[in-house]
């Protein structure tokens, strides 16, 4: 079971404001920065699954860094 994002209080940065540990919202998840590669323009992310599992996403123009939320379990046909 996985906890996806009921509300939050966010700020809309670009990517280049991103840091390593921030909290971003990504669909309705709550995502952790773990690495930023700048050159190739992606960063690794934590996974809504799993802790241990990671996933490489391509720079947007817009990120919703995450300042506070209420997060719930997701429901069991939830995808």
């Amino acid at each position: 079971m996985f906890k996806i994002v009921k509300s939050a209080k966010i700020e809309v940065i670009k990517p280049s404001e991103l840091k390593v540990g921030d909290h971003f919202l990504w669909a309705n998840w709550n995502r952790r920065v773990l690495e930023i590669d700048r050159f190739n323009r992606t960063i690794v992310a934590s996974s809504p699954y799993d802790d241990e599992y990671k996933e490489t996403l391509k720079f947007f123009m817009n990120y919703y860094k995450i300042i506070e939320c209420e997060e719930m379990e997701a429901p069991d046909n939830y995808e």
